[in-house]
């Protein structure tokens, strides 16, 4: 007699309980119809036969597990070309648009650069232009520079005319001041050069008077003639006066002579204790 648990046991190994039991039922069946058609010695036969084909189904329910095994890993496998796939898809994805921002990135730096050249063309005309500029600058300040010269001489002259006709005035209303409200007796007064040490002073104006009330006293007139009198110049007059007291003989009498004179002027003057007097014959 068959052993269906025995063979069951065998098949439950490769195939699931259900199949493997459905197959150890149906061999049962086949072994009971043929026990009970064939003789001892077919039955033997067929014996062998259903072990034979109990030993392939076993090795067929081997080679079912191992096809489920391959299966799966070939679903595993697949599984991972999905994911490879779809990370390739993402890759190419997100390369097309980095070639995407790429591409408008170049477009962006061809029309920065085409603004940049025309902006180069505008500074190179510019140039252009400012050399230009340049040039009849240069060529103006030429002119000017020469037409300065010229003026420069023309101005030095009428300094020196104007300063000449300002000593000149100078001399005529000193003397006739000081002869009218003094009463001395005022020598001639000129402009000159005097050599004290090793230095050299001009001097505006510069002559000899006489106080009738002290005859023997000797009385040096040591003027400044400006036009417009200021503070700088009597200053510079009154280091000039110290120097004429150390090296002239007798009586120091200063006197600046001016067209005008700012108050503060007037005021270093009188500080100085030098005398002012006006072109209009007015002395303080």
């Amino acid at each position: 007699m068959i052993n269906t648990l025995t063979i069951y046991n065998e098949l439950k190994e490769s195939l699931d309980a259900e199949a493997a039991e459905k197959i150890a039922k149906v061999i049962g069946l086949v072994y009971d119809e043929l026990r009970n058609s064939v003789t001892k010695t077919e039955f033997n036969e067929l014996k062998e036969i259903v072990k034979e084909i109990s030993t392939e189904l076993k090795g067929l329910a081997q080679s079912q597990k191992g096809l489920s095994e391959e299966v799966k890993g070939l679903a595993q496998s697949q599984k991972g070309l999905s994911e490879e796939v779809k990370g390739l898809a993402q890759s190419h994805k997100e390369l097309h648009q980095s070639h995407k921002e790429l591409a408008n990135e170049v477009k962006g730096l061809a029309q920065s650069q085409k603004g940049l050249s025309e902006e180069v063309k505008g500074l190179a005309q510019s140039q252009k232009e400012l050399s230009e500029e340049m040039k009849k600058l240069a060529a103006a300040q030429g002119r000017t520079e020469t037409s300065l010269l010229r003026l420069q001489k023309q101005v030095g002259g009428l300094s020196d005319a104007v300063g000449g006709d300002i000593e000149e005035i100078g001399y005529i209303v000193i003397h006739r001041v000081l002869q009218r409200d003094l009463g001395w007796e005022v020598g001639v007064l000129e402009r000159t050069w005097q050599k004290w040490g090793e230095r050299v002073e001009e001097i505006d104006l510069l002559g000899k008077a006489t106080d009738p009330k002290r005859s023997r006293k000797e009385i040096w007139i040591v003027g400044e003639a400006k036009h417009n009198l200021t503070l700088k110049q009597v200053h510079k007059f009154s280091r000039v006066v110290e120097r004429a007291r150390k090296h002239l003989r007798g009586e120091i009498y200063p006197v600046c002579f001016c067209y005008r004179a700012r108050p503060e002027v007037q005021e270093a003057v009188r500080n100085a204790g030098f005398r002012l007097v006006f072109s209009y014959e007015y002395i303080r």
